[in-house]
């Protein structure tokens, strides 16, 4: 893998060297102006393949979402008949209730101690 960083003169200078050295998709050339990090210069195949990655990426996330809403409609129509108290009732009886054994067992300071 070949990693170079070059500012933006160097590479009007070298541009012949700049492709000849991005030869395989792990090798790499970073253009610097003003002394940060602007573009890279990478193979066409390692680009296609960042793309690829997104796309595919963007359809998980969009499947996820699609999943997701799906199952936000399911409970919701499971827990309809609840009030808002019981559902933050239920939400936050888990936690309540291992606050309360690891301060039986001593692991925390117990809840109503001052």
């Amino acid at each position: 893998m070949v990693q170079r960083t070059l500012t933006v003169q160097e590479i009007e200078d070298q541009w012949d060297t700049v492709v000849n050295t991005v030869e395989s998709p792990t090798d790499a050339v970073i253009v610097e102006a003003d002394g940060k990090p602007k573009v890279v210069v990478i193979t066409y195949d390692r680009f296609k393949q960042t793309l690829d990655l997104e796309r595919e990426r963007e359809i998980r996330f969009a499947e996820a979402r699609r999943r997701l809403e799906a199952l936000a409609v399911s409970i919701g129509d499971r827990n309809s008949d609840l009030t808002p108290e019981e559902v933050e009732e239920l939400a936050t009886r888990p936690d309540r209730e291992e606050r309360e054994r690891l301060a039986t067992e001593g692991e925390i300071p117990h809840p109503t101690a001052g």
